[in-house]
């Protein structure tokens, strides 16, 4: 349509290329051959969006706030003594209960549930905002520990990454994690699965089952100190505007011509 009316588009694809069926990977594609500006976010997606349009751009979705909601009473109170039981805890999150085209859990929640329930000076904590994951353990009839904790409503996760020892993405597909930049902001160690290409300063594993914790928060620690922050340091408002500065000019100019006829 864009095309047809001589408008210019710019896209922003929030997952990774590649993670649809053969005929969406393809509409994707096309998409990004026919935009006047993709922009991608992440280095695998990048070199593929490259490949069908020099103009593709690698821009964080990652806006910094300060600011940090606090936790509800309840909760907060839930998730001090939940800390204060285990030698370790561990965070993860997940906005909903969502599948990928090979039909596994995208956030891996209960691989993590299942990996945790052996290691019981662990604590696992998962944001559940939607409260749709909760249930969905519960349906299964899957068995939850004593030490995996749900908080199952609307919350400011950075609360929880702040009491952590270190968050764990077991994601099977994403783009770039608002999550993985709040706790590397938060100098909070990540441990991230293989799945796309991540921050430098992320721990990346393959094979959940081989993680032992104490050894890799301890280097997770270390490569804070070597390089904080990292990739999600990138100055997102500033990098959208050059993108747009890219494309309005021209518009305004040929508003301009029109009204002047």
């Amino acid at each position: 349509m864009c095309k047809i009316f001589s408008k210019r588009l710019v896209i922003t694809y929030h997952g990774n290329w590649g993670r649809y069926n053969r005929a969406g990977n393809v509409a994707v594609i096309l998409s990004c051959r026919l935009a006047y500006i993709p922009i991608v976010q992440n280095e695998d997606s990048f070199k593929k969006a490259f490949r069908w349009n020099k103009n593709a751009k690698l821009i964080s979705a990652y806006l910094s706030s300060r600011y940090i909601m606090p936790l509800d009473t309840e909760h907060m109170l839930r998730l001090l003594n939940f800390r204060k039981r285990y030698h370790i805890v561990v965070c993860t999150n997940a906005w909903n209960v969502t599948f990928d085209k090979h039909h596994q859990e995208i956030y891996g929640i209960s691989a993590l549930i299942a990996w945790i329930a052996s290691q019981k000076n662990y604590g696992l904590a998962i944001s559940d905002p939607s409260g749709n994951y909760a249930r969905y353990i519960e349906q299964a009839h899957f068995p939850l520990p004593a030490n995996v904790l749900f908080l199952s409503t609307p919350h400011d996760f950075r609360n929880v990454l702040k009491v952590s020892d270190a968050f764990i993405r077991n994601t099977t597909t994403d783009a770039i994690s608002i999550s993985i930049c709040e706790a590397l902001e938060l100098n909070v160690p990540v441990l991230a699965s293989d799945s796309v290409s991540r921050p430098d300063n992320c721990l990346v594993f393959s094979e959940l089952s081989k993680v032992d914790l104490e050894t890799e928060i301890a280097a997770g620690k270390e490569l804070l100190r070597e390089n904080p922050k990292g990739q999600c340091t990138q100055a997102t408002i500033e990098e959208l505007l050059t993108v747009y500065s890219v494309v309005l000019p021209q518009n305004r100019r040929k508003c301009s011509k029109k009204t002047k006829a």
